[in-house]
């Protein structure tokens, strides 16, 4: 596992996984169909990622198609770090 997904799979175990939750997280699980994010975990999320990346989102980058496994945000992450 990529140090991206590492990074963003250890934050959403300790800061979003609410209720004594146990899921293993692959590459490709899906966070808001496995109810590991919600709406307001998801803008928690984007936060961290902002911070931790240094990336901005965009208002119409913050979609499912971007968030919704690590896959997907790793490369969302490359690709807005390539764009500097």
């Amino acid at each position: 596992m990529s140090q991206i997904k590492s990074k963003v799979k250890d934050y959403i175990l300790e800061n979003l996984l609410k209720g004594g939750k146990s899921i293993e997280i692959t590459d490709h699980t899906h966070l808001l169909e496995n109810g590991i994010v919600d709406s307001i975990s998801t803008l928690h999320l984007v936060v961290f990622i902002e911070k931790e990346f240094q990336v901005k989102f965009e208002p119409h980058e913050v979609k499912t198609q971007n968030l919704q496994d690590l896959e997907h945000i790793e490369k969302f992450i490359l690709n807005k770090v390539a764009e500097k």
